[in-house]
């Protein structure tokens, strides 16, 4: 059985249909009811106290941020609640409202800057639903010790475009072939420090992504197979 503080009961895992599984690193993720449940791993780093900051301080739209902590029988913290959310995938969204929610996460990641919040490890790490909204911040920090403020909004933008190059690569190709050839020279191909601007010529004649990322995956795979 598990838990939480405000009376949530969540009877047993078994039986529950799994969203995310990736147990050997984080943990799994169960749907329940109206909520998503991420059971963590034993001793992963998302603490309570962690686990308490992302929840005071990641207070931003784009940001799908948990609700509550997660105990077992024996009140010992073992993951985290969230709304559920329905992961439409990147081929449900016209090319202007990725455009359009490109730039809105630029701005979510401003926030970040300005809360002297440290991102990291962004990759994959999100859910589309209409918008595109982040989850799973266990590599987030407070700033404090790691970068002066320009620094941390240059290091921030950064990530911010790694994101939207890993929203579109990922959804051409599997966590698989991103160690393979045809994706790493793809990726090595593109020289472009602007993500959105990028994007914004290479859909220029697509009016919705899956069409572009169905041509795009087998433009890639003919041009850089060995």
């Amino acid at each position: 059985m598990y838990k939480t503080s405000s009376g949530i009961i969540i009877p047993t895992i078994d039986g529950l249909e799994v969203l995310s599984q990736d147990y050997n690193v984080e943990g799994i993720v169960y749907k329940y009811l109206s909520y998503a449940f991420k059971l963590l791993k034993p001793n992963y780093d998302m603490y309570p106290k962690t686990l308490e900051w992302v929840i005071t301080n990641f207070i931003h739209e784009l940001c799908w941020t948990p609700l509550e902590a997660v105990f077992d029988e024996n009140n010992r913290y073992v993951g985290y609640l969230m709304n559920y959310l329905e992961n439409l995938g990147l081929q449900s969204m016209k090319c202007n409202s990725f455009l359009d929610c490109s730039e809105e996460l630029k701005e979510c990641f401003d926030f970040f800057s300005e809360n002297n919040i440290y991102t990291d490890d962004v990759w994959g790490n999100f859910i589309i639903n209409q918008k595109i909204y982040l989850i799973d911040f266990d590599r987030y920090f407070n700033n404090d010790r790691y970068l002066s403020k320009d620094n941390l909004k240059e290091y921030n933008y950064k990530n911010y475009n790694d994101l939207i190059f890993s929203i579109v690569s990922l959804a051409l190709f599997t966590r698989n072939e991103h160690f393979h050839q045809p994706y790493k020279k793809w990726k090595a191909s593109i020289q472009c420090n602007d993500a959105r601007s990028f994007f914004e010529k290479e859909l220029k004649n697509y009016s919705n992504m899956k069409d572009y990322i169905e041509e795009k995956r087998e433009h890639i795979l003919k041009k850089h197979s060995i």
